[in-house]
Parts: structure tokens; sequence; C-alpha cells
């Protein structure tokens, strides 16, 4: 009776020791997501602060990365409230090459009669970055500060620097550039009871933003640029010259290639 007895026993604990100790093993996971998209769920075995992480998967396996391959790790358990996790697009954004970068926006500021007044800009630069840090480029651009008062059209030649802030989808940037702006007085005829002819001068601006994704950026900066103004009264013949300062809010949005 007493050998039934412990038979009967082994066969009944066994399987309840069995399912009991994998139940344990599995009440909690670590899940590894990467930065190209991949997500790996196991047991984190090593784990070394800038150096190699080890997982057991599920399945068996073990995987070995960097952790600078490594976007966030998590540990999810069956006790605790679950939390559904929406898996996050790969980071694609190429950090070093030729780059293209389309702006347009809204020029907002005080005029010299001390109005709030509206102009508007477009502006392409192209260069080589670097690294997410650092980029050079040129420039070009097309402005009016004025919409509809005594003003000429401003075509900016710019040298630009740019960087990111961080490797990821949405990032801070910054796009600072300095140049010189020529002008267009083929319209300045007789306006107002005067005529004007402008002549160009040094431009500086610093934009700073976000990138959104891999293309699309929004952003917002100082712009100033300097113009010289000879008019001449068309009713006395009297004469001068303004020397202006532009200074304008810029607000707008761009597209990067």
């Amino acid at each position: 009776m007493r050998l039934l007895a412990l038979l009967f026993s082994l066969l009944f604990l066994f399987p309840l020791q069995g399912f009991s100790q994998s139940q344990q093993e599995d009440e909690c996971w670590d899940y590894v997501y990467m930065k190209n998209g991949s997500v790996f769920r196991g047991n984190i075995t090593k784990l070394e602060q800038g150096g190699q992480i080890a997982i057991t998967t599920w399945n068996g396996h073990h995987v070995f990365f960097d952790e600078t391959s490594v976007r966030k790790i998590i540990q999810k358990c069956k006790d605790e409230k679950q939390v559904k996790v929406q898996k996050e697009r790969p980071y694609t954004f190429k950090e070093r090459g030729i780059y293209h970068h389309f702006r347009l926006g809204t020029l907002n500021g005080i005029d010299y009669y001390s109005d709030f007044t509206q102009g508007f800009l477009f502006q392409h630069a192209s260069g080589y970055q670097f690294n997410k840090n650092i980029g050079v480029g040129l420039g070009i651009g097309a402005e009016r500060f004025i919409l509809f008062d005594r003003d000429s059209n401003t075509f900016p030649i710019f040298v630009e620097a740019r960087g990111y802030l961080l490797s990821e989808r949405f990032t801070p940037f910054y796009a600072l550039g300095v140049g010189y702006s020529l002008v267009d007085n083929r319209n300045n005829t007789e306006n107002w009871g005067f005529e004007d002819t402008y002549t160009g001068g040094p431009m500086l601006q610093a934009l700073f933003g976000y990138r959104m994704g891999n293309h699309f950026t929004l952003q917002c900066g100082l712009r100033y640029q300097k113009k010289t103004r000879d008019w001449i009264s068309t009713n006395n013949g009297t004469y001068g010259r303004d020397k202006i300062l532009f200074r304008r809010i810029e607000i707008g949005f761009g597209f990067i290639i």
C-alpha cells in the first residue's frame, strides 16, 4: 500500500510542479524594441551599460546585440494590468548625405509706420549633412516684407548651418543662415507721390522647429534684412535716403528630400 501511495503522489505532484514552474517563468517577459522595428520577447540574461545585451527568447534562442541598436526595453507581467503598446515605426532618416530643404512661411512684424504687417517667403537650401548634429549648405529665396505698400521683392543668397538634436522620427532641429539679398526695382515706378529705388543688403536668420517623420518640418524663427531706399518726390523734387532694417518673426513649414 505504501508503494502505491508513493507512486500516486509522484504522478500527481510532478505535473503540478512542472505546471507551476512553467507558469512562474511565463509570468514576466522582457520585450526588447530595436531601432530597426524588430521586437524580441524573452528573458534578458546580460545587460551592460553602453555594451552588449543578451536575451533568451521565448522559444529558446540566444540573441546578442549592442545597446546602441536598442530603442527601449519593457517588462510585462501577467499579474499586472496590460497596456497596449503601439508598434513604433523604424527610424530610417538619412543622417548623412546630400539634403534639400524647401520652406514656405510668413514674415510678421512692425513696419516703419508702426503698423503690424505681414509678408511671405519661399526658400530652398541644399547641402551636405555630416551627421545628425551638423550640416552645411547654400540657400536662395524670394521674399516680400510688405505685401501692399512701398517695398521691393527681395532675393536672398545665404550660407546655412543646420542639425538635429535626436536620432528620432520626431526631433527638434535648427537652421542658421547668413548672406546677402538682392532686390527687384522693375516695379518701383511712381507710387504714393514718390519714385523709389531700393538696394539690397546683409541678411541673417535663425530657425528652430521640429522634423516630423523623414520629410515634413514646422519651424519658426527670426529674420533680419537690411535695405536702402533712395526716394524722390514727384510733387516738389525733394529726395532722400532711408536705411531700413526689417525685423520679422518667421513662421512656416517645409519639406526635406
